[in-house]
């Protein structure tokens, strides 16, 4: 769960053998940086799961997993 979703922060996280520092910063940090370097989004998706478990599926349906966005320098 995120909470302070505005606040950025960095905080240990693990995977098995493996610990990574993750930064979280709000959306709006990383479109402001984006547009201000002059670059333009091109297109922006979140894209849903297909097939599989439906249970699985409607897991993932409930928040955004990940963005894939387009830019392109002018």
């Amino acid at each position: 769960m995120i909470d302070h979703y505005m606040d950025e922060r960095s905080d240990w996280i693990g995977w098995g053998d493996l610990r990574v520092m993750n930064w979280h910063r709000p959306l709006s940090t990383y479109m402001s940086l984006l547009l201000g370097a002059g670059l333009r989004l091109r297109s922006f998706d979140e894209p849903l799961p297909h097939g599989g478990d439906p249970e699985q599926r409607d897991l993932f349906r409930r928040v955004p997993s990940f963005l894939v966005m387009d830019w392109q320098k002018p």
